[in-house]
């Protein structure tokens, strides 16, 4: 996938690479692409509103953070549309997004100090890091129960 440049990002499914801009026509960050083919992506503009690319056509979408939108940078998305990332405030934190659109779910996920996640697969486990290293969560687990350091 291709990241940000002066040149938009990129997908390359069937044999052919398929051109992808942000909503705005701006720059952007393809970040993740699901068992799905739906492909999520940051703005790299003022709004820094992300967005899904799916069947052809991208969307603006929220992630219901508790900072504006460009203080969020998503990561990865899995086949149940799942979607994690940090956000910035005072700190770094890992969060995860479930439920969208219907009942969005909007979880910090602090399992060590100034956490990054990024990664979910489709059972729900999380991979990041942060000050100390860690595995993974469960997204089940709303509790946000460390598995493993």
């Amino acid at each position: 996938m291709g990241t940000a440049t002066n040149a938009p990002g990129f997908v390359y499914h069937n044999g052919e690479f398929r051109e992808i801009t942000c909503p705005s026509g701006k720059l952007n960050r393809l970040v993740s692409i699901n068992n799905k083919s739906v492909v999520l992506g940051h703005c790299d503009d003022r709004s820094g509103r992300s967005f899904l690319f799916e069947d052809g056509r991208a969307e603006r979408i929220d992630l219901y953070s508790p900072v504006p939108d460009k203080d969020v940078l998503p990561t990865a998305i899995n086949d149940k549309g799942e979607i994690v990332g940090a956000y910035f405030d005072q700190g770094r934190h890992g969060f995860l997004l479930t439920g969208r659109p219907v009942e969005p779910r909007f979880v910090t996920l602090d399992p060590v100090p100034t956490a990054l996640v990024k990664g979910i697969n489709s059972k729900g486990d999380i991979v990041g890091f942060g000050g100390r290293s860690f595995l993974g969560v469960r997204s089940s687990d709303l509790n946000q129960r460390v598995l493993s350091r």
